[in-house]
C-alpha cells in the first residue's frame, strides 16, 4: 500500500477515534486500469487527483484496444469532478494522451478528434479560470498536431461559440486569445476569412475587457494575414482601440504596438503608428503613458537607421533626466532607457 500523504496525516498519540477519516492509501497490488475505476469515484479529492494525473501513463500502458473500450469512456466520469483542480489535471492529460493516440495511425487520430477534442472543448467553459486557461492552452497543443483540413470543421467551432457567447464576456476574451495562439497554425487563408471578421467584431464589444483582449492578440494575427491585411483592416482596429475610453485598452495597446510595427510597411509605420505612439506617450493616465516609456525602445528597434522619427528620439531621451522640455523622467523609464540603449544604438547607427 502507498500513502499519498506519509504518516503525518493522523497522530497516533492522538486518542480521537479517526474510524471516519477518509483512507489516503492506493492499493499498489491494482493494475493501472483498475486503479483508475477503483478511485475515479473516491470520496477523496487526492485519489480521485491520482487517477486522472495516470491516465497517459495507463494508456501506454494497457494498448489501444483496452484504452478504446475502457479508459477512455471513463474520461466522460472524470471531467464532470467536483473539483477544479481534478478537472485542471484531467484537461492537461489530454495533450499527452494525443501524443500516445497519434502513434497508432487512423483510428487513433480519430479517437483525438471525435472524443479528446470535445473534452477539451467543454473545458473552455469552464466554471474555474485556471481549468479554462489550460484548456486553451491544450487546444493550441492538440491543433498544432492536427491536419489543416481538420481544423475548419474540430477546431474553429468551438472559438466560434466562446467568441459569439453573448452571456460571458471570460468566453469572449478566451476567443481572441485563442484566435491569435492559432494565428500561425491556422495560416493565412483561415485566418483571413475567420479571425479577421470575429476579431473586428470583438473590437467593438461593449465589455472593455474584450476590446482590451483585442489589444492584447492582434500580433500574430497580423504576421500571418500579411502586409496587405494587416494595412487594410487590422490597422484600423488598432488606431481605434488606441482611442478607447477606457485606459487598460489603451495600455494594451501600448504593450502591443512593437507586435504590430514589426507587420506593416515603413510608411504605415510612420504615417500611421508614430502618431499612435505619441499620443499613447502623452496619455492621460501614467500607467499608459510608463508602458509606452517601456515599449519605447523595442518601437525604435523596428525602424531603419536614419528613419528613426526625431520625435521619438527626443521621448526616448527624455526618459534620463527632467528639465523643462523633458518631464517624463522617472525611476523606472531610466531603467526601461538603459535596458533598451544597446538596441536603440545599433537600430540609429
Amino acid at each position: 500500500m502507498t500513502e499519498l500523504f506519509g504518516s503525518n496525516l493522523v497522530d497516533d498519540d492522538d486518542d480521537e477515534d479517526y474510524s471516519s477519516v477518509v483512507d489516503y492509501t492506493l492499493d499498489d497490488s491494482l493494475s493501472p486500469l483498475e486503479k483508475i475505476k477503483a478511485y475515479k469515484t473516491s470520496e477523496s479529492a487526492l485519489h480521485r487527483l491520482y487517477a486522472v494525473k495516470d491516465l497517459a501513463d495507463s494508456a501506454r500502458a494497457i494498448g489501444f484496444e483496452s484504452t478504446s473500450q475502457e479508459l477512455l469512456p471513463l474520461i466522460d466520469d472524470l471531467k464532470y469532478d467536483a473539483e477544479p483542480v481534478v478537472r485542471q489535471a484531467l484537461v492537461e492529460q489530454m495533450p499527452l494522451f494525443c501524443d500516445f493516440l497519434i502513434t497508432l495511425g487512423e483510428e487513433g487520430y480519430n479517437k483525438i478528434l471525435l472524443v479528446i477534442l470535445p473534452v477539451v472543448s467543454r473545458f473552455t467553459t469552464d466554471s474555474n479560470q485556471q481549468v479554462r486557461q489550460s484548456a486553451m492552452e491544450c487546444l493550441v497543443n492538440i491543433a498544432s498536431k492536427l491536419n489543416h483540413s481538420d481544423l475548419q470543421p474540430h477546431v474553429l467551432p468551438i472559438i466560434k461559440s466562446l467568441a459569439k457567447d453573448s452571456t460571458e464576456e471570460e468566453h469572449r476574451v478566451e476567443a481572441a486569445e485563442l484566435m491569435n495562439n492559432l494565428a500561425s497554425i491556422l495560416g493565412g487563408p483561415l485566418c483571413l476569412s475567420f479571425c479577421v471578421p470575429l476579431i473586428t467584431a470583438l473590437s467593438i464589444d461593449p465589455m472593455f475587457r474584450v476590446r482590451k483582449a483585442v489589444a492584447s492578440n492582434l500580433g500574430s494575427i497580423c504576421k500571418t494575414v500579411g502586409v496587405a491585411h494587416t494595412t487594410s483592416t487590422l490597422m484600423a482596429i488598432f488606431v481605434k482601440l488606441s482611442q478607447d475610453d477606457i485606459w487598460g485598452v489603451r495600455k494594451a495597446c501600448a504593450e502591443s504596438i512593437v507586435a504590430i510595427s514589426d507587420t506593416v510597411t515603413a510608411e504605415n509605420r510612420h504615417n500611421t503608428l508614430v502618431p499612435v505612439f505619441e499620443k499613447l506617450i502623452e496619455d492621460s493616465s501614467r500607467w499608459v503613458r510608463s508602458t509606452a516609456f517601456q515599449t519605447l525602445g523595442p518601437f525604435v528597434a523596428t525602424f531603419h537607421g536614419d528613419q528613426v522619427p526625431t520625435s521619438l528620439l527626443k521621448f526616448y531621451n527624455s526618459m534620463v533626466s527632467e528639465t523643462k522640455d523633458t518631464k517624463y523622467s522617472d525611476n523606472d523609464n531610466v531603467m526601461f532607457c538603459a535596458f533598451n540603449f544597446p538596441a536603440v544604438l545599433y537600430t540609429c547607427l
